[in-house]
Protein backbone atom coordinates (compact mmCIF):
# COMPACT_ATOMS: atom_id res chain seq x y z
CA UNK A 1 0.00 0.00 0.00
CA UNK A 2 1.32 3.48 -0.55
CA UNK A 3 1.36 6.52 1.21
CA UNK A 4 -0.57 9.64 -0.15
CA UNK A 5 2.23 12.51 0.04
CA UNK A 6 0.43 15.31 1.97
CA UNK A 7 3.27 17.50 1.51
CA UNK A 8 1.77 20.46 -0.47
CA UNK A 9 4.34 21.76 -3.35
CA UNK A 10 5.01 25.27 -4.27
CA UNK A 11 3.72 24.37 -8.08
CA UNK A 12 0.65 23.19 -6.62
CA UNK A 13 0.07 26.40 -4.76
CA UNK A 14 1.99 28.57 -7.87
CA UNK A 15 -1.12 26.67 -10.24
CA UNK A 16 -3.51 27.39 -8.12
CA UNK A 17 -3.16 31.04 -7.46
CA UNK A 18 -2.67 30.84 -11.07
CA UNK A 19 -6.39 29.35 -11.55
CA UNK A 20 -7.65 31.29 -8.97
CA UNK A 21 -6.52 34.56 -10.29
CA UNK A 22 -7.78 33.40 -14.19
CA UNK A 23 -10.62 32.98 -12.94
CA UNK A 24 -11.45 35.92 -11.17
CA UNK A 25 -9.97 38.16 -14.17
CA UNK A 26 -12.53 36.27 -16.35
CA UNK A 27 -15.58 36.80 -14.03
CA UNK A 28 -14.43 40.71 -14.19
CA UNK A 29 -14.03 40.92 -17.87
CA UNK A 30 -17.29 39.49 -18.48
CA UNK A 31 -19.32 41.23 -16.28
CA UNK A 32 -17.84 44.38 -18.16
CA UNK A 33 -18.58 43.34 -21.22
CA UNK A 34 -22.20 42.87 -20.01
CA UNK A 35 -22.51 46.42 -18.60
CA UNK A 36 -21.21 47.66 -21.57
CA UNK A 37 -23.55 45.71 -23.95
CA UNK A 38 -26.84 46.88 -21.58
CA UNK A 39 -25.18 50.25 -22.06
CA UNK A 40 -25.23 50.25 -25.55
CA UNK A 41 -28.90 48.78 -25.46
CA UNK A 42 -30.16 51.62 -23.25
CA UNK A 43 -28.20 54.01 -26.44
CA UNK A 44 -30.05 51.70 -28.82
CA UNK A 45 -33.28 52.10 -27.24
CA UNK A 46 -33.11 55.88 -26.95
CA UNK A 47 -31.94 56.15 -30.32
CA UNK A 48 -35.07 54.37 -32.14
CA UNK A 49 -37.28 56.28 -29.91
CA UNK A 50 -35.93 59.48 -31.07
CA UNK A 51 -35.73 58.18 -34.60
CA UNK A 52 -39.46 57.14 -34.05
CA UNK A 53 -40.67 60.55 -32.87
CA UNK A 54 -39.02 62.00 -35.94
CA UNK A 55 -40.47 59.71 -38.59
CA UNK A 56 -44.06 60.59 -37.40
CA UNK A 57 -43.17 64.23 -37.11
CA UNK A 58 -41.86 63.43 -40.43
CA UNK A 59 -45.24 62.09 -41.36
CA UNK A 60 -47.18 64.53 -40.20
CA UNK A 61 -45.36 67.19 -42.20
CA UNK A 62 -46.30 65.05 -45.30
CA UNK A 63 -49.80 65.24 -44.83
CA UNK A 64 -49.90 68.88 -43.96
CA UNK A 65 -48.58 69.56 -47.24
CA UNK A 66 -50.70 67.00 -49.02
CA UNK A 67 -53.70 68.85 -47.99
CA UNK A 68 -52.15 72.30 -48.49
CA UNK A 69 -51.36 71.40 -51.70
CA UNK A 70 -55.15 69.28 -52.33
CA UNK A 71 -56.57 72.54 -50.85
CA UNK A 72 -54.24 75.10 -53.39
CA UNK A 73 -55.33 72.62 -56.18
CA UNK A 74 -59.00 73.23 -55.41
CA UNK A 75 -58.39 77.03 -55.55
CA UNK A 76 -56.78 76.72 -58.30
CA UNK A 77 -59.27 74.17 -60.05
CA UNK A 78 -62.05 76.88 -58.72
CA UNK A 79 -60.12 80.17 -60.41
CA UNK A 80 -59.78 78.55 -64.21
CA UNK A 81 -63.24 77.55 -64.26
CA UNK A 82 -64.25 81.31 -62.95
CA UNK A 83 -62.28 82.59 -65.79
Amino acid sequence: MQMIDKKISLGSIITLIALVSTIIFTQGATQNKIINLESNVDDNRKKIMSNKEKHQNIEIHVVKLETMMTERFNRLEQLIIEK
